[in-house]
């Protein structure tokens, strides 16, 4: 966060800016290899501005810290290293948008907005809803953000070109092409895409919850 101006007779000093966020789920600063990843709602929050000091004239606002690269960021150089991104989801990001810095497109990815440029034709998707859920249990080891039946990432790889199990250790692809991402979708299995929240209410009377479920 940037510091209040201090107080002055005659004119206030002015607040300070707020530090810069970069890469709020990865910061790469060498060279990194990205194989069926899904990063979701990463936050990359610039600090707030300093308030300005009193006087006869009040000094200024500082202002905020800039925000860069929410889910994934780069800031390499090209000739020290980069980001290849391969078969993975940047969906929304919370603030500083998906991606920062160049971003080498290698194929099968989808961005949810246009912080990374893929070319047309390059069997890429930008400025596209990935249909992501929350982060959650799913089965495996670790939570995961599951996929919607009509996401445009099911069954887009070829075989070949994705690992032979998804985050939670199960086998893809389920059909003829794996998903792109982290999880790879069953429709024979239900999976829960946005959990119930809790609520507040008067005591004896009704709580109403509700849950997006996916799958038969």
């Amino acid at each position: 966060a940037g510091g209040d101006g201090g107080d002055g007779g005659a004119r206030g000093g002015n607040g300070g800016t707020g530090g810069s966020a970069i890469g709020g789920g990865v910061y790469n600063a060498s060279s990194l290899i990205v194989v069926n990843c899904t990063f979701n709602k990463g936050n990359a929050l610039g600090g707030t501005n300093g308030a300005p000091g009193s006087g006869a004239v009040s000094g200024k606002n500082g202002k905020k810290g800039s925000s860069f690269g929410g889910n994934i960021a780069n800031v390499a150089k090209k000739k020290h290293g980069s980001i290849q991104l391969f078969n993975s989801i940047i969906a929304s990001a919370l603030s500083g948008g998906g991606g920062y810095g160049t971003i080498s497109n290698g194929g099968y990815n989808i961005s949810a907005d246009k912080s990374i440029k893929f070319k047309k034709n390059s069997l890429s998707l930008m400025n596209t809803n990935p249909g992501v859920g929350d982060l959650g249990d799913n089965g495996g080891p670790t939570e995961t953000c599951a996929l919607a039946g009509n996401s445009p990432a099911v069954d887009q790889i070829p075989p070949n070109l994705a690992p032979p199990i998804d985050q939670r250790g199960f086998d893809r692809p389920i059909g003829v092409l794996s998903d792109i991402g982290a999880y790879e979708l069953d429709t024979n299995r239900v999976v829960i895409l946005t959990q119930p929240q809790s609520t507040n209410v008067i005591v004896c009377s009704n709580a109403t919850f509700t849950v997006t479920a996916d799958g038969t």
